[in-house]
């Protein structure tokens, strides 16, 4: 039959609870990439899957806002000066008597109200990625840029050319998959058991069998209501770039660990929900 002979050795038996879950990314590694002001999409050369650098351009909008946005700051700048001008002057005939205080409390809230319209203006401008330089010099543009907020690949293109966005349509999606991590669902009686720094292992069932190792590095504080579960944060040992954002996952959470004298499973026989264990009890040599 060739049988071998074994022998009892110590073994480890790990105690743990099963969850499952998927591979996500930390917040600052997702971006949805929104305008402030609507417009029309001039280009978006980009796809899913393209890889794209923190502060690249990713689309190009067109608006007749944005050409009286740069007029009304091109206008409101000049205006300063004067008012500027003004409120110096009435202050010095303020001081030596010769206009009165009604008329420097209204130069004074020309100039300051001015000023803030000014300095709101230009914070817009910036926000929108809009030269300052190049409007106080006298040149104005129909368009605006939007760069990447951070570095990673795209995974969502919501719009074409000519797509109208407003400031709450998500134009674009990045996510950067170089700190991918475990979000398990643990249920709330098995929650008690989990720690920090326990060893993780799981496996993607849809695509693999081969199991991979985790450990855990938060424990969610507050319980799902609908599913009675807990979130449970994993740091993977080796972050493979071959695991996408989203995929399922399912987990041993290891809780326990003994070492206790055992068999190897081949040498354990099952037959009619018993389990036997051959033993050699008498060894007799042939001629």
């Amino acid at each position: 039959e060739n049988m071998e002979l074994g022998k009892l050795s110590m073994q480890e038996f790990n105690q743990s609870i099963t969850s499952t879950g998927f591979i996500d990314v930390p917040p600052l590694s997702r971006a949805s990439v929104t305008t402030f002001m609507p417009g029309y999409i001039k280009s978006t050369p980009l796809l899913v899957g393209d890889e794209v650098e923190k502060g690249q351009l990713l689309v190009t909008l067109e608006d007749p806002e944005f050409i009286e946005l740069q007029q009304n700051y091109m206008e409101v700048s000049r205006k300063l000066s004067y008012l500027k001008s003004e409120f110096e002057r009435q202050g010095t005939l303020y001081k030596e008597n010769i206009t009165s205080h009604r008329n420097y409390l209204k130069a004074e809230s020309d100039y300051k109200g001015n000023l803030a319209h000014y300095n709101g203006l230009k914070q817009k401008l910036k926000m929108l990625n809009i030269n300052i330089s190049n409007i106080e010099n006298g040149t104005i543009s129909s368009t605006i840029n939007i760069y990447a907020p951070i570095g990673g690949s795209i995974t969502k293109v919501n719009v074409s050319n000519g797509t109208f966005v407003s400031a709450s349509t998500e134009i674009l999606e990045i996510i950067n998959t170089d700190h991918i991590h475990l979000e398990l669902l643990v249920f709330e009686k098995d929650v008690l058991k989990v720690k920090a720094n326990q060893r993780i292992t799981f496996n993607l069932p849809e695509s693999s069998e081969i199991s991979y190792d985790a450990e855990v590095h938060l424990i969610g504080t507050s319980i799902d209501k609908k599913n009675r579960t807990v979130k449970v944060h994993g740091h993977m040992e080796t972050e493979l770039q071959s695991f996408l954002v989203g995929m399922f996952v399912e987990a041993e959470i290891i809780t326990n660990t003994t070492t206790k004298m055992a068999l190897q499973n081949s040498a354990v026989l099952e037959e009619s929900d018993k389990y036997y264990v051959m033993v050699l009890k008498e060894k007799i040599e042939k001629n």
